[in-house]
C-alpha cells in the first residue's frame, strides 16, 4: 500500500476519492465525492467495520482500532473505494475479500444410495405390516390449506341473501337480456347498469341500454345511440348529445 507524507490514499473508478490516516494508534478512513444520502459500508480485509449513510456533501468518516485493507462498498454490495497496492490490484483484492465476508451457503445433504433390485419373490405382498399402521385422528391430520380468494373480504350481506330487483311486468324480459349481456358503460353513467345489444335497425351498428334502481325497483332506463353530434336520431326524439352518443332518460312505471 502507497503511503504518501503518512496518508494512504483510497481510489475508485468514477470521482469518488479517499484516504487513511493514523492518529495515536487509531485509524481514521475519510471518503468524498459520494452520493449524498448513500448509505455505504467500510470494510477491513474481509471484516464489516461500520456502515454509514454520506450527508449531504457526500462525504463519510470512519475510525478503526486496527489496521488493515480498507475498502468502501455502496448498497449493492460493490466496491467503490479501495487502498491501491503497489502492484495496482487493490480492485481485484477487495473483491476477493468481499466474497471471503460473506457466509457460505447450507451444504446439500448426501441422499440415500438407491435401493438394490428386488427379486421377484420378493414382490410378494407381505402377510402383515413390519410397522403397526394407526389411523390418524382429527389432531394429527395437518392443518387445512388456506384458500385464497381474489375478492377482498367485506361485511356486505352474501349475494344470496340480497333483496329480489322488481321489475314492472311490461319489461319482464329484460332481466333475463341483462344476465347474460357483458356489461358496458357508453360514459359516467352513475347509478345505471347498461349493456351493448346489437342494432335494431339498419344503419345502426349497435344500440346501449341500463337501468337504474330505487329501493329495489327498477326506476329509470335509458337508451343510447353512437351517432354524430349535428344528427340527432330519429329513434330516440328528445334526445341529449354526450360523448359520442345520443341518449334519453324514461321514467318506469310500475303498471
Amino acid at each position: 500500500m502507497h503511503e504518501h507524507y503518512g496518508y494512504r490514499l483510497m481510489h475508485g473508478k468514477g470521482r469518488e476519492s479517499g484516504l487513511v490516516r493514523c492518529a495515536e494508534g487509531t485509524f481514521f478512513v475519510q471518503c468524498r465525492f459520494l452520493f449524498p444520502g448513500n448509505t455505504y459500508t467500510l470494510y477491513r480485509n474481509s471484516t464489516k467495520e461500520a456502515e454509514k449513510a454520506a450527508d449531504a456533501n457526500g462525504c463519510l468518516s470512519f475510525s478503526c482500532g486496527n489496521d488493515g485493507f480498507f475498502f468502501l462498498c455502496g448498497e449493492k454490495e460493490t466496491p467503490i473505494l479501495w487502498e491501491e497496492t503497489e502492484n495496482n490490484t487493490g480492485a481485484f483484492l477487495a473483491r476477493q475479500l468481499l466474497q471471503k465476508s460473506k457466509p457460505l451457503p447450507p451444504t446439500e445433504e448426501k441422499k440415500a444410495p438407491p435401493a438394490p433390485p428386488t427379486s421377484p419373490a420378493s414382490c410378494e405382498a407381505p402377510s402383515a405390516a413390519p410397522f403397526p399402521i394407526e389411523k390418524a385422528t382429527e389432531a394429527s391430520l395437518p392443518p387445512p390449506k388456506e384458500h385464497y380468494a381474489l375478492r377482498t373480504p367485506s361485511s356486505a350481506p352474501m349475494a344470496a341473501v340480497l333483496p329480489t330487483l322488481f321489475w314492472p311486468p311490461s319489461l319482464q324480459n329484460l332481466p333475463a337480456v341483462f344476465a347474460r349481456s357483458t356489461p358496458f358503460m357508453p360514459f359516467p353513467l352513475p347509478g345505471f347498469r347498461c349493456i351493448k345489444l346489437p342494432a335494431p335497425a339498419p344503419g345502426i351498428p349497435y344500440y346501449v341500454i341500463g337501468y337504474k334502481t330505487q329501493k329495489s325497483r327498477v326506476t329509470s332506463l335509458l337508451y343510447a345511440l353512437p351517432g354524430r353530434p349535428e344528427r340527432p336520431p330519429a329513434q330516440l326524439p328528445g334526445s341529449r348529445w354526450k360523448m359520442g352518443y345520443w341518449y334519453t332518460i324514461r321514467k318506469v312505471k310500475d303498471a
